[in-house]
């Protein structure tokens, strides 16, 4: 994705929201699942709409996925894709079974996987506000077990003409040394940014 040079302050600044946003969110589902998540440096980069389904190892790839709204004093989404192998790990170490249908879910699952959505968007949302003093709230998450095409087909109908610079994050981590990865993709709206960035005295 090509970058104006004008644009690099506003760049780094995002890209430190989401480096200390993702920590907290992995550090919140460690808590949650009462297991040790060993992290890795985050990989952040700017995407914008023709090159989403490129980022998520392809667009059959079956994945779950939480859509959040963000709102408040910031404005956005924040969509969240988990591996399933993931899902049904968590299912495993919290329920003492493991998930062997996605597709078959029932409530008490669904329940689950939403809860593990609001704690993780909820900690990425708490360091940001902190950082910012900004009062931002989040949504009830909207959960999907499909292929990520389909599910990212959603922010792109909806969504396109509204928001401008997409900040990706991938996350690669383990939990009882399995090897998972996660991607988080949070669309702003270019005056959140700028709101964002005021209040870091950013111009």
């Amino acid at each position: 994705m090509s970058i104006n040079r004008n644009e690099n302050s506003k760049l780094d600044f995002l890209l430190e929201i989401g480096n200390i946003g993702s920590g907290n969110a992995l550090t919140s589902l460690a808590e949650f699942i009462d297991r040790r998540v060993d992290m890795k440096a985050p990989r952040l980069e700017f995407v914008d709409f023709n090159e989403l389904f490129g980022s998520v190892g392809g667009v059959e790839n079956v994945v779950s996925g939480f859509l959040i709204n963000v709102h408040g004093d910031v404005n956005g989404i924040m969509l969240f894709l988990l591996q399933n192998e993931l899902a049904s790990e968590v299912c495993d170490i919290l329920l003492g079974s493991k998930l062997i249908d996605l597709n078959a879910l029932d409530e008490l699952h669904v329940s689950l996987f939403k809860e593990i959505a609001n704690i993780m968007a909820g900690s990425y949302i708490s360091a940001l506000a902190e950082m910012t003093g900004l009062k931002i709230t989040t949504s009830v998450p909207d959960l999907a077990i499909d292929m990520a095409g389909a599910i990212l087909s959603v922010p792109l109908i909806h969504f396109e003409n509204v928001f401008g610079q997409i900040l990706l994050i991938q996350n690669s981590f383990s939990v009882d040394l399995k090897e998972y990865n996660s991607s988080i993709f949070f669309f702003l709206e270019d005056e959140s940014i700028a709101k964002l960035m005021k209040q870091f005295g950013i111009e």
